[in-house]
């Protein structure tokens, strides 16, 4: 699948899950000038509260990268929680992977212990 039609359809299925007004990143003008004017945000899927989710659907995972660049996306967003959604060909979307780091994935988890007090 390739990355346009993947963002679009995992912004789908979360909003679909979920009933967060979840959509894809906007993609940039073709013209230079509509680039340059163009505030794009750094996450591949809007609209998930607090969270930087990225998406890729390279074949060749390179895991380590996208969750470092996916965490400086966020600390510049000032957003507490990121994660990569990885497509994996031959497989349902639902069988995506969703890639974070330990730290990321600790405070998550602290977030929703809170929430749940």
């Amino acid at each position: 699948m390739r990355a346009y039609r993947f963002r679009q359809a995992v912004a789908a299925l979360v909003m679909l899950e979920t009933d967060l007004p979840t959509y894809r990143k906007p993609e940039p003008g073709k013209r230079l000038s509509e680039m340059v004017k163009a505030a794009i945000p750094a996450s591949d899927i809007q609209g998930i509260p607090g969270v930087l989710l990225n998406c890729r659907t390279e074949k060749t995972r390179d895991l380590s990268t996208a969750v470092d660049e996916a965490r400086a996306e966020a600390a510049r967003e000032g957003l507490p929680f990121y994660a990569v959604c990885w497509s994996r060909p031959a497989r349902d979307l639902g069988e995506a992977f969703i890639v974070t780091d330990l730290e990321c994935f600790s405070a998550l988890l602290a977030e929703r212990e809170k929430a749940r007090a």
